[in-house]
């Protein structure tokens, strides 16, 4: 057992309450009222309260292991909040006499930040004046002449390939369900790793590129699937040889490695190192 998540666990555990308003016991017994079945719904629907992905699924973790800590030795938390107990307090001493009320100062309220609505300026009101009788009739303006249509000016010509890449990555990401936040993660930690790469969806997958393609990301409703362009590296137990199906169109040859991924703890130093592996290996 790691000392550093011992400790990662135990800071974070100690700052719960005072970060999220709720202490452990309390988010347990919240995960389950949600009623999700599905580890990864816990996961997307905590990212909703305001974790971070890591820690979100740092809870879910605890919550599968029956609310106990992963890598602290503590007794598991009640799934509820503790009554508030009354038995100490005796029963029969007879109540204090009535003090005189004191004027209480209001609690200062929480800073926030007004809505603002934008509305139409109201227009001054005028006063309508009646014609004299001696004032002879406004005649009537003949209709205007219409005005012919503007031709809009000629348009540059959209540039090939999608006018919209964000929206198809996302779109694209979109149907791995369950998994589409683990692979919103990958593209965000490729991109921090290495910000010159271009990422754009490639048919039914994504390709990564700087300029040569580097690394595919196969997004669906199993697994992330990534592979890498990683020549003559050995295969070991979580690298495997790149095996993909009903790809359209075909990955590069240059792609000879793959990883499946299902947890976020998978994306670590170790990765990253793989990632600028590979596109060392086709854009030197």
């Amino acid at each position: 057992m790691s000392t550093d998540y011992e400790d990662k666990e135990r800071e974070f555990l100690e700052y719960l309450k005072a970060d999220t308003g709720r202490d452990l016991a309390e988010w347990m017994h919240a995960i389950r009222e949600a009623d999700l079945a599905h580890r990864n719904e816990i996961i997307d629907w905590l990212r909703q309260q305001g974790f971070i992905f890591s820690w979100a699924s740092w809870l879910e973790r605890i919550h599968h292991n029956g609310g106990r800590p992963i890598y602290l030795d503590a007794t598991p938390p009640s799934l509820t909040a503790p009554p508030r107990s009354t038995s100490d307090a005796p029963a029969t001493t007879a109540p204090p006499p009535p003090k005189a009320d004191k004027p209480k100062t209001p609690a200062p309220k929480a800073p926030f930040r007004p809505v603002l609505v934008y509305t139409a300026a109201s227009k001054p009101a005028q006063t309508e004046m009646a014609p004299t009788p001696t004032e002879p009739p406004v005649p009537t303006p003949s209709a205007p002449r219409p005005t012919p249509p503007r031709t809009p000016p000629p348009q540059a010509p959209a540039p090939a390939g999608s006018l919209n890449p964000i929206a198809d990555i996302t779109a694209l990401i979109g149907k791995a369900k369950a998994y589409a936040p683990l692979a919103s993660f990958v593209l965000r930690t490729l991109r921090e790793a290495l910000p010159d790469a271009s990422i754009q969806v490639t048919g039914n997958h994504i390709s990564c590129s700087a300029p040569e393609t580097f690394a595919i990301l196969v997004p669906s409703a199993k697994d992330i699937k990534l592979g890498l362009a990683l020549a003559e590296a050995p295969f070991e137990r979580n690298v495997v040889r790149a095996k993909f199906s009903n790809l359209s169109p075909a990955p590069p040859k240059s792609i000879t490695h793959m990883l499946v991924l299902t947890d976020a703890r998978q994306i670590d130093s170790g990765l990253l190192d793989l990632l600028r592996s590979a596109n060392a290996s086709v854009n030197r």
